[in-house]
């Protein structure tokens, strides 16, 4: 009779555990699939847009069908807006993408505080057909933006600014010349001022050192990270210090952007680990059991073979998001002296060139 309790007990806690870890997948699985639209925005091998340089004389449609230049806004200051109207997959109750809607409410806010017509908002959407333009113009509609609404059907745009995830803020001055990385917010802030500060300091004509426009973790140290490998192994990054030049990979199972770089970089990584004197570190956060099981899925699918270590507490990812480090995948270039000297977020197709010239730059 206790062998039978036993059996049965057995089975359904195996049966519990094998429904759950299948929904864990399948919840991956659509997670990767709703992703793949704006990932197909990095396959190709064009230019990107670098900060300091006079940015690309774009086309795009407006809201009215006329087609508008970049320069058309030049000798105003410039903020990029790049947004989605609605969730991606979502076809039931209300798709708005709520980030992205209140993002715009944010500018729209401060616009109409600040008065002064010599800046110009472009928000620029896909626009991919007549029914996502309609819905798009519908949006604006109904909340009363008064922005230059621009469509970028081929996603030319989100690829050559790197512009995902979205809401996706850039600022560009009056000569065209883009000033900041990529932010989530006119809220957002770089080493002393927000992204709303710099606006108007480029509004009022103020010089504004280039350091001002830094993510804040930029010519910071290196935050202390201990944490083991997925064999146990334990890693002190601090042990590197003074010996090596790093590159801190930031990633997540589940996040299809992630998956499609780790080749690029194990490639990278074979060809140039001692050639280019550096060392490449993988971390990654594993929520539970089932979590580090894929993560070490994902590891050999991939052929991965330089470090990874699981953030099982989740400690380490509450320090970068300390400094609004909060997407993934995200790599941090540090100097031998431990210092973050430059940083590259999303994925591009191009990650491996990208690598070679900032890893030589420092």
């Amino acid at each position: 009779m206790r062998k039978t309790i036993f059996w049965v007990v057995l089975l359904v806690f195996s049966f519990a555990y094998c429904r759950n870890r299948r929904g864990l997948e399948n919840q991956i699985a659509k997670r990767i699939k709703n992703d793949e639209k704006l990932v197909e925005a990095f396959n190709g091998s064009g230019e990107i847009a670098k900060i300091g340089n006079v940015v690309y004389d774009f086309k795009l449609y407006n809201q009215e069908g006329n087609l508008k230049k970049l320069s058309d806004f030049k000798n105003k200051v410039i903020l990029l807006l790049f947004w989605v109207p609605k969730y991606e997959g979502c076809n039931k109750g209300d798709c708005t993408n709520t980030d992205c809607i209140e993002e715009l409410k944010r500018v729209k806010k401060f616009v109409k505080n600040l008065g002064n017509k010599s800046l110009s908002i472009l928000a620029i959407t896909r626009g991919r057909d007549k029914k996502e333009r309609e819905f798009a113009k519908k949006v604006f509609a109904e909340n009363n933006f008064d922005f230059q609404l621009l469509f970028d059907p081929e996603l030319k745009m989100t690829k050559y600014f790197w512009a995902v995830p979205q809401p996706a803020l850039f600022l560009i001055d009056k000569e065209l010349i883009l000033r900041t990385p990529i932010s989530k917010s006119i809220e957002f802030k770089f080493k002393t001022k927000k992204f709303k500060d710099l606006i108007i300091d480029l509004l009022n004509d103020e010089i504004v050192p280039e350091k001002e426009f830094l993510h804040p973790i930029i010519d910071e140290k290196l935050p202390s990270i201990v944490l083991l490998d997925i064999r146990n192994n334990e890693y002190k990054i601090d042990e590197y210090i003074g010996k090596k030049k790093l590159i801190i990979v930031l990633w997540n199972y589940s996040c299809s952007h992630c998956l499609k770089e780790l080749p690029l970089l194990q490639s990278y990584y074979l060809k140039n680990k001692d050639k280019k004197d550096f060392e490449m570190f993988g971390i990654v956060k594993a929520e539970n059991v089932d979590a580090r099981k894929l993560i070490e899925e994902r590891l050999k699918e991939n052929h991965i073979t330089f470090p990874n270590l699981i953030d099982e507490t989740g400690k380490v990812w509450k320090i970068f998001l300390n400094y609004k480090i909060n997407t993934v995948p995200t790599m941090l270039f540090v100097d031998k002296d431990g210092y973050v000297k430059n940083m590259l977020r999303g994925y591009n197709e191009n990650t491996e060139n990208l690598i070679d010239k900032i890893i030589d730059e420092y």
